[in-house]
């Protein structure tokens, strides 16, 4: 009897262990594609000229997608901010 109950909870805790383990394991896995664990770079600039920007636009150097820009503001003085995240 002892070991029937044995079994039966031995097979409960080995299922919610793998249940986790699965579920860990696709969390890391949207993380890592999402990029949560890749290191940025936020670089802010200035310009005269806002036009063409929007924010989620690619950055581009030499052809090659190197960030994305992340924020474009106006400023008190009419100038345009934003800030550029790029893959370090």
């Amino acid at each position: 009897m002892a070991t029937q109950t044995l079994r039966k909870h031995g097979g409960f805790f080995l299922a919610t262990g793998l249940t986790v383990l699965v579920l860990l394991l696709l969390g890391l896995m949207l993380a890592k594609r999402r990029g949560l664990f890749e290191e940025k770079l936020h670089l802010r600039f200035q310009t005269e000229s806002g036009v063409g920007l929007h924010k989620g636009m690619a950055v581009m150097f030499a052809g090659f997608r190197v960030g994305t820009l992340e924020r474009v503001e106006l400023g008190r003085d009419g100038a345009i901010g934003g800030e550029i995240e790029v893959l370090a």
